[in-house]
């Protein structure tokens, strides 16, 4: 019997011809470079003013307006909100807690309305008008409502901190005296692990003007007496 001429282990070569082996290889790196010739055109064209708008899978051109201040960076068009403040921004107020949008520790304000910051888009931010809790007040010169916060122990741990204040800081924007129903509800999504929720109520019951609805016994450090 004469010998086959197509051993399976040629893969596949006739005589005076290329191999299934070689051809796929060929393809493959013929493949690969062209692949990174045009991600690094994709790259260039992201950092140039004049370049084209383009929108992945390659690194796009942001700009994020936070806090009233301006920030420009190049980043993957997945890149959430949530990680362009903290890794881009250098705004560490918001807290990536859950990342299912469940827990409220990362939220922002958008447009003046809370957003879950882990969930929304940079991209989808762009130009538009974000407040994290850096931006509703400062050590010399706070809000009212973290002076409250403050007052009443509205925190233990502070990780929940930052998205409370900054989702009752909307609340009262377009509700100045929320009644107590009202705050529960606008702070539903906020959840905090330490459990100071009766504290939290009444912290901005006082930082909207109204009477606090139970005093608790630890308030403040001056015997009871706000400043």
């Amino acid at each position: 019997m004469p010998p086959e001429k197509n051993h399976p282990r040629d893969g596949g070569r006739k005589d005076g011809g290329v191999s299934r082996r070689r051809f796929f290889q060929t393809v493959g790196v013929t493949a690969a470079g062209t692949a990174a010739e045009l991600q690094q055109a994709n790259a260039d064209a992201a950092v140039r003013d004049d370049g084209p708008k383009i929108l992945g899978p390659n690194p796009v051109r942001t700009r994020l307006n936070v806090n009233g201040r301006p920030t420009e960076f190049v980043a993957e068009p997945a890149t959430t909100l949530l990680e362009a403040l903290r890794e881009r921004c250098d705004v560490t107020g918001p807290k990536e807690v859950c990342d299912r949008a469940a827990c409220g520790g990362c939220t922002v304000l958008v447009d003046g309305e809370p957003i879950a910051s882990c969930m929304m888009l940079a991209l989808d931010a762009t130009d538009r008008p974000i407040t994290t809790v850096e931006g509703i007040g400062s050590v010399e010169n706070p809000d009212p409502l973290q002076t409250a916060m403050a007052e009443f122990d509205a925190m233990q741990c502070g990780f929940c901190t930052p998205g409370v204040v900054t989702a009752t800081r909307a609340l009262l924007d377009r509700n100045p005296k929320p009644s107590l129903p009202e705050i529960r509800s606008a702070l539903a999504g906020n959840l905090c692990r330490c459990g100071t929720y009766p504290n939290i109520f009444n912290a901005v019951l006082v930082a909207s003007g109204q009477p606090p609805v139970d005093e608790p016994t630890d308030r403040g450090a001056n015997g009871g007496e706000r400043a």
